[in-house]
């Protein structure tokens, strides 16, 4: 509840601050948050560390505190502009988002299936998806359940400002059909297991438990996937890349198939993670310590 009333302060308080004084104190509160002994401080950096043990051997806590610190203040900015979108036009958006690999889209849209548009906690994700509105092109996110209800319906009325649709993780798939076979676009996170039913892959050198939810649905379905990255700017333009689709082909091994057509998503993941990886903002543990059951 707490956090639903801190939100609901921000979102009266936040637009009544001129952006170039906002922006500032976002990355002083950043810098502030950094450094306080906090489960999502210490996430972070165990995720980075792990990041940058797959590349070398070793990595610096300094090296590894100076990444953490950045991707903190990335979220913090994240947070201060969900606040802001009622406020900011689509044709703001557009002015601040330059998109690359349009082909891209157009060839997953030529298939007439839907798409399946997956990403990450990385980058700008909140401006990310508003651009889809301005090319009108409709998007139905899978958004993870957020405590209390009132704090979730808060949320996801500030990010469907716009035109976009969420559907809670867990929910019926029906909406999410409905949207792929009027040839719309569904958006589904890649790298959180926020409804458990991830499988072990290795990802950065590790097993971590991944979601496959986009791979069981583009089997079931059809419809192509389509990876996104926006990648913030230091003067908070962004650059967003669309990759190409990904056709999958069950080969009647459903299960291999899963497993396989994720990999090929962790495959892009990794490589932007490893580009920026003070854009990703993972707060929670990736990794788990004790590894995948025993049997």
């Amino acid at each position: 509840m707490l956090k639903y009333i801190a939100f609901r302060l921000a979102g009266f308080v936040v637009p009544r601050i001129p952006q170039r004084i906002g922006y500032a104190l976002m990355g002083a509160l950043a810098w502030v948050i950094s450094l306080l002994p906090l489960a999502a401080n210490r996430a972070v950096m165990a995720n980075l560390r792990q990041v940058l043990r797959a590349e070398r051997a070793e990595a610096s806590d300094q090296e590894v505190r100076r990444l953490a610190r950045a991707a903190l203040r990335n979220n913090i900015i994240n947070y201060y502009e969900l606040f802001l979108l009622p406020h900011i036009s689509l044709e703001e958006i557009h002015q601040r988002v330059t998109i690359h690999g349009w082909e891209n889209l157009h060839r997953a849209q030529a298939a007439a299936r839907g798409l399946i548009l997956t990403t990450a906690h990385f980058g700008n994700f909140n401006l990310a998806g508003q651009i889809a509105s301005y090319y009108r092109v409709p998007v139905t996110v899978v958004a993870e359940d957020l405590e209390p209800p009132r704090f979730y319906e808060y949320v996801t009325s500030l990010r469907a400002i716009h035109g976009l649709k969420f559907v809670p993780v867990g929910q019926s798939l029906r909406p999410i059909v409905r949207a792929l076979r009027a040839n719309e676009a569904v958006g589904l996170a890649a790298d959180r297991d926020a409804s458990g039913g991830g499988e072990w892959l290795p990802f950065f050198g590790r097993l971590a438990r991944i979601p496959v939810g986009p791979v069981k649905l583009a089997l079931r379905t059809g419809a192509p996937i389509l990876p996104c990255f926006v990648v913030r700017e230091a003067n908070h333009h962004c650059q967003g890349y669309i990759e190409e689709p990904i056709f999958l082909t069950p080969s009647g091994d459903f299960q291999r198939d899963v497993r396989e057509g994720t990999q090929r998503i962790l495959a892009l993941l990794e490589r932007y993670i490893r580009a920026y990886p003070d854009q990703w903002l993972a707060f929670q543990p990736v990794w788990d310590n004790t590894g995948p059951p025993t049997t």
